[in-house]
C-alpha cells in the first residue's frame, strides 16, 4: 500500500497522491479514481480556484499540470 503524501480539497471532493499515483474522489463518486504517474514522489499539490486545473510538484522538482473533469 503506497502512503499518501499530498492532499488538496476540489470544489466538490478531493484530490490525492503519493509515489507514483494520484485518486480523485467526488461527492457524486466517492469511490477514489487512481492515474499512474510514474515513479515520482508527490509532495505538493494546488487546485486552480475555478476548479479545472491540478498543478502537481515532486521531490525531484518537477512540475505537472493536469485538467480536472
Amino acid at each position: 500500500i503506497r502512503a499518501t503524501r499530498a492532499i488538496a480539497a476540489t470544489q466538490d471532493g478531493a484530490v490525492f497522491a503519493g509515489q507514483g499515483f494520484v485518486g480523485v474522489t467526488t461527492a457524486a463518486n466517492p469511490q477514489p479514481r487512481f492515474f499512474a504517474n510514474g515513479d515520482d514522489y508527490i509532495q505538493h499539490m494546488a487546485v486552480s480556484s475555478d476548479g479545472k486545473l491540478l498543478v502537481l510538484g515532486s521531490v525531484e522538482s518537477d512540475l505537472y499540470v493536469w485538467e480536472l473533469h
